[in-house]
């Protein structure tokens, strides 16, 4: 609905254990899957709702919608403890280089003998 955009279903159907059922349609609550001919990353995004294309259509998102905010996550961890100051100034590098927020947390396993 975001998008405002129209698009074909190829196949339709819900995930369930041990695989997928094709049908024709997905109904509230169930965990489904929808392929689409989308040629745009942006016209589907995460969150949004599809409605058939002759529904009436409310004006702007549904109550309760929120831009989703991506999250990456990754764990640095040196071989050798030498190497600490090495991942110090990578993740300041990386901290100017991304355009976007960037939260660091830095854990310490004090374990190591």
């Amino acid at each position: 609905m975001a998008s405002g955009m129209e698009y074909d279903a190829l196949n339709i159907g819900t995930l369930v254990p041990g695989g997928e059922v094709e049908g024709t349609e997905l109904r509230a609550g169930e965990v489904g899957f929808l392929h689409g001919a989308i040629k745009s990353v942006d016209d589907a995004r995460v969150g949004d709702t599809i409605t058939l294309a002759r529904a009436a259509h409310p004006d702007g998102p549904l109550p309760g919608y929120a831009e989703p905010v991506p999250m990456v996550y990754c764990g640095l961890f040196p071989v050798d403890t030498t190497q600490y100051q090495v991942r110090v100034r990578l993740r300041l590098r990386l901290r100017l280089r991304v355009r976007v927020r960037v939260r660091v947390r830095v854990r310490v396993n004090l374990t190591q003998p």
